[in-house]
């Protein structure tokens, strides 16, 4: 039977490879590790253990991943957005001579924001034998960075496994009145204090404009915590400096596929979930207000 160490950092990658994990399953030995930097505020909240009810895992930084990787596993699936430990726990086991083969990729869209960020990204992923892609495009980019040496590393289209369980979802909706706008947070952009407080009074004026609606503000995040995208000045926040909100604006932190039944239509600046949108049916509108003359992000 092999075995697979699915080594996780924050809920954008649990939420795509846990599927993935409980697929193996039956068919394999599967381990989990919730995987924390040094000195890095604590990701592991009550939302992510909810994400891990009834599973057993294992924490901790780079000595405590090392130790778990040295139990000789098949293949270690790292969910992580790129971070320097990737190349060290592949000399790690070069060293041992472990033959344990490593998978990496991403879980979103490649972003055209954060050039530097994504070549990083690319450079420790080439120490993997396997990288997973959201489509195509994006595994040209990774191929067109110069970083990645065919046939060592194999990079492969796979889609998002999370898209998966929305298409069955999407099956089964009664579709009640649609009468919700639902705006969709990418909790960076934009990034000022200001943009953000001008973003929250536009979504309230769209509110006003559409009294028969509720419009649900949907933040990617309740609280500030440890994450890919560190979430500074939260809509829910600044909401509260909006003089007079309209009663059809509310903030909702349900599971953002729960919204989709009842969306109308749909707002966004960047955010994967806009595409998950999209793949509904629901009709998408990407702001650009922020990002000058299109939107990179």
């Amino acid at each position: 039977m092999q075995r697979f160490l699915f080594i996780l950092q924050y809920d954008s990658f649990i939420k795509t490879l846990l599927p993935v994990a409980d697929a193996l399953a039956p068919h394999a030995k599967v381990d989990l590790f919730l995987y924390k930097r040094l000195r890095e505020r604590d990701w592991i909240d009550a939302g992510i253990r909810q994400l891990m009810a009834g599973r057993t895992y294992q924490r901790g930084g780079e000595t405590a991943l090392r130790r778990a990787l040295d139990r000789n596993y098949d293949v270690a699936v790292i969910g992580s957005v790129g971070g320097r430990f990737i190349p060290r726990i592949a000399r790690h086991l070069r060293r041992r001579g472990a033959t344990t083969r490593l998978a990496s990729g991403y879980v979103g869209a490649l972003l055209r924001n954060n050039p530097t960020g994504f070549r990083k990204g690319a450079m420790r992923r080439a120490f993997t034998q396997l990288i997973w892609t959201p489509g195509s495009e994006a595994r040209t980019r990774i191929l067109n960075t110069g970083y990645i040496r065919e046939p060592d590393t194999r990079v492969v289209a796979t889609g998002l496994p999370r898209f998966d369980a929305l298409h069955a979802q999407v099956a089964t909706w009664k579709r009640p009145p649609r009468d919700t706008i639902l705006f969709i947070e990418q909790p960076n952009f934009p990034k000022s204090r200001a943009e953000r407080l001008r973003l929250v009074t536009e979504l309230a004026a769209t509110a006003r404009a559409y009294p028969e609606h509720r419009l649900v503000i949907k933040p990617r995040f309740a609280t500030k915590t440890g994450h890919a995208h560190r979430p500074k000045y939260l809509l829910p926040d600044l909401l509260r400096q909006v003089p007079a909100p309209p009663p059809n604006l509310e903030v909702c932190h349900d599971d953002l596929y729960l919204q989709f039944a009842r969306t109308d239509f749909a707002l966004s600046i960047s955010s994967t979930g806009a595409l998950e949108a999209l793949l509904a049916g629901i009709p998408t509108y990407f702001i650009r207000d922020f990002c000058g003359p299109e939107n990179r992000y």
